[in-house]
């Protein structure tokens, strides 16, 4: 998995995934790797968002 992959692509892979999963009737390995996957493209999120927040957070404390 790509850990420099950008938030937009990241979501929408896993977006992609979990679509994946819904629709199609896909056998239990095939399922398991789409799973793991998204786990991974759901951390690049959220250590994406935490790291927004952060600066933020940073930005609006000097300005006051």
């Amino acid at each position: 998995m790509d850990k420099q992959m950008d938030f937009e692509s990241a979501l929408a892979r896993l977006e992609k995934l979990v679509d994946e999963m819904e629709r199609e009737n896909l056998p239990l390995d095939d399922l398991l790797a789409r799973y793991k996957e998204g786990m991974d493209l759901l951390r690049i999120c959220r250590a994406q968002l935490d790291a927004a927040q952060e600066t933020i957070e940073k930005q609006m404390t000097e300005a006051g």
